[in-house]
């Protein structure tokens, strides 16, 4: 797969699950409004395992890209591999941050289902 499908089908990926998981509650609305619980524990629990494929997906491809740098002659990256790269350390570091958040959301529920 060259590097501008691998860019392009990653960011349609980005888009969808980034798109999707706007109408999740922020951390901090939770306390003030009704919801069904266990509906969005199912909702953050797929988003969050969704969350977790394209990380672990975003690893493979950059180690992929980091390998044919060495296999090629001198390890040399070309432009075009270090814009690849920069663009899925992005997307990977905002896959991790929203993760983060979709763990904060589920602890936030969490602890409304004991109380």
């Amino acid at each position: 797969m060259d590097y501008k499908t691998i860019v392009r089908k990653s960011q349609e990926s980005y888009n969808r699950f980034f798109n999707d998981i706007h109408y999740l509650p922020k951390e901090e609305e939770i306390s003030d409004i009704t919801i069904d619980i266990e509906n969005m524990q199912d909702k953050i629990a797929a988003k969050a395992a969704q969350a977790k494929g394209h990380i672990a997906y975003l690893k493979q491809v950059k180690k992929e890209i980091e390998d044919q740098a060495k296999a090629s002659e001198e390890g040399v990256f070309t432009n075009e591999r270090k814009n690849t790269e920069a663009k899925l350390n992005k997307m990977y570091d905002e896959y991790v941050e929203a993760n983060k958040k979709l763990f904060a959301l589920q602890t936030k529920i969490g602890k409304l289902l004991h109380k």
